[in-house]
């Protein structure tokens, strides 16, 4: 990612609305890595019939299902334990 400034520390908490598949896909394979021990990511729209492209995004980049729990409202939680 070009332009973005970085940070060193680590994350324990991140909430992507992005709708689409490129953005949602490179905020996760950048920032999956980064956060730390039982930090939470969620992931907005990831099964909305009108946002594909997340759960696209999601498949793509391997993050493991096995820390994920899907809310009734579509919503992905990644815990990262």
């Amino acid at each position: 990612m070009t332009g973005v400034q970085t940070c060193a520390l680590p994350i324990s908490f991140i909430h992507l609305d992005l709708d689409l598949f490129n953005p949602t896909f490179q905020v996760i394979k950048y920032l999956k890595n980064k956060i730390e021990k039982n930090g939470i990511m969620i992931i907005d729209d990831y099964n909305n019939i009108n946002q594909q492209g997340v759960w696209r995004a999601l498949n793509a980049s391997k993050l493991d299902r096995e820390r994920c729990f899907q809310s009734a409202s579509g919503q992905l939680f990644y815990f990262n334990i």
